[in-house]
């Protein structure tokens, strides 16, 4: 059995929502970098036992915008699905919260 993380990259409307329209999460597991197809949910294999969950928005030449993190203990053969929603606000947080979990 397989297990992995679902994760939801989602941006808020308003003022900067075309910013975030203009760029894409980044996403490292465990400090290393791994492709995200662009916003909206995506499915990342990865092992049994805890996973560093780290999302920054590029912007303006930084990395370092709207980050957020999180730790998640993934169980053998379960998938567990979590949220990043990106600030509102320039200069603020991004935040990542598990809402579910299967197998």
């Amino acid at each position: 059995m397989s297990q992995s993380l679902r994760i939801t990259f989602a941006y808020p409307g308003g003022p900067f929502a075309e910013v975030y329209r203009s760029t894409g999460p980044r996403l490292l597991l465990d400090g290393v970098e791994v492709p995200v197809p662009g916003w909206g949910s995506h499915g990342f294999a990865v092992p049994a036992g805890p996973s560093s969950v780290r999302v920054v928005v590029p912007f303006g030449g930084a990395d370092d915008f709207a980050v957020a993190e999180h730790e998640v203990t993934v169980g053998a053969g379960e998938t567990v699905d979590l949220e990043y929603v990106a600030p509102t606000v320039l200069g603020l947080s991004g935040r990542i919260r598990v809402t579910g979990r299967t197998g």
